[in-house]
């Protein structure tokens, strides 16, 4: 139903959106994933964070913004969390956690 609605870029996203919340386990490759969408992918974060309340309701779960941007901050200080995305990275690319997360935090979850 959700995928009908906002086409399954925007659910795959949410459910991506929904991992970056208090709904673990968030990894590096989801925050690039979810950085990749907003920067270079062209997906519309309006329209993710209608998929992303739609998947709460649908799990019965609760989350704020504040939760979603506390679990990301605690996440991006883990050096852990931005390694399990460097062996699917060409050896020369270049990938910030950091800057990521800020991506993440600006586009998206201010609209929570």
């Amino acid at each position: 139903m959700i995928a009908g609605l906002l086409g399954a870029d925007a659910v795959a996203l949410a459910r991506l959106a929904a991992q970056a919340s208090a709904l673990p386990p968030l990894q590096g490759r989801d925050l690039f994933d979810l950085w990749i969408g907003l920067g270079t992918g062209g997906a519309d974060p309006r329209r993710i964070v209608e998929a992303f309340r739609e998947y709460l309701k649908a799990e019965s779960a609760s989350v704020t913004r504040e939760d979603c941007e506390r679990n990301l901050a605690e996440k991006v200080t883990s050096r852990a969390f931005g390694e399990d995305l460097r062996p699917l990275l060409a050896p020369t690319a270049k990938h910030d956690v950091e800057a990521d997360a800020q991506v993440v935090s600006d586009r998206l979850l201010t609209l929570l």
